[in-house]
């Protein structure tokens, strides 16, 4: 059986997915205290998805595919470049509980495609028993971060179309 774990990480809360033979088995948003200073909440995360995958009888992934933070042109980036130093910190900390990690930068995964049109065609390549197992936050604005988690998983599996 071959399982496959994808992050796309956030300094406080990461979106994470899980397949098992090239189908989405779970996916959800994991978090930690935005008050949390780094040193807390980079192990605090990984150690929760660590656990996370360790629920429901799932085994460890055979693979692990995490976003890796890009720098972008200056006219190009949102917020403080150097708040991607803390987020390659959590990547690092998540990747240190696994084996067999790849790390994929964004515009390799996404292109330059909009979120909004990477989200919709990531659910459109999922089953409906796919999709119910599809844990959103609370926060509709926070899930894109569990649908790119998704969209991650589909590009590391190459898959292209439905599975039903």
């Amino acid at each position: 059986m071959k399982t496959l774990l994808t992050v796309d990480p956030g300094v406080h809360a990461c979106g994470v997915a899980y397949f098992t033979d090239g189908k989405l088995n779970a996916a959800t948003y994991l978090c930690a205290s935005n008050k949390a200073p780094l040193t807390i909440s980079a192990p605090y995360l990984a150690a929760r998805i660590s656990l996370w995958v360790g629920l429901a009888g799932r085994s460890r992934p055979s693979e692990v595919v995490i976003e890796l933070p890009q720098v972008y042109r200056r006219t190009l980036s949102k917020g403080d470049p150097n708040d991607l130093i803390n987020l390659a910190v959590v990547c690092g900390a998540i990747a240190a509980q696994f084996p067999n990690v790849r790390f994929v930068r964004p515009a390799e995964w996404g292109k330059q495609i909009p979120k909004a049109i990477k989200n919709t065609r990531a659910l459109a390549m999922l089953s409906d028993e796919e999709k119910s197992r599809i844990e959103y936050p609370k926060a509709k604005s926070l899930s894109h971060n569990v649908l790119d988690a998704v969209a991650i998983g589909l590009w590391a599996l190459k898959r292209k179309k439905k599975e039903n």
